[in-house]
């Protein structure tokens, strides 16, 4: 998203507590949330991921076993995929 008005207006639907000129100063100007976006974009990579939203889902066991093969799924209109995923990993 790169229109400041579908940001503003996500920004009015969530109903966040800081101001939106606030919000839009730290997007663009904080190092630490450049940093951030750096470091989670590293990580998608380095996962395979290539696109925003990239939803991962993976399930672990309390012993640290799963018979659930990790799903990567992209693209926000693949939630139905990723809630069918969650629902599999919930039993495996």
């Amino acid at each position: 998203v790169n229109d400041d008005d579908v940001i503003l207006d996500m920004h009015k639907a969530a109903n966040l507590k800081i101001s939106p000129e606030h919000f839009f100063d730290r997007c663009k100007n904080d190092q630490d949330i450049k940093n951030k976006l750096r470091e989670n974009t590293e990580t998608l990579i380095k996962r395979g991921g290539f696109g925003s939203p990239s939803i991962f889902i993976s399930s672990v066991n309390s012993k640290g076993i799963s018979n659930f093969e990790t799903q990567m799924h992209w693209g926000n209109d693949r939630m139905e995929l990723v809630e069918a995923a969650i629902l599999k990993a919930q039993v495996s």
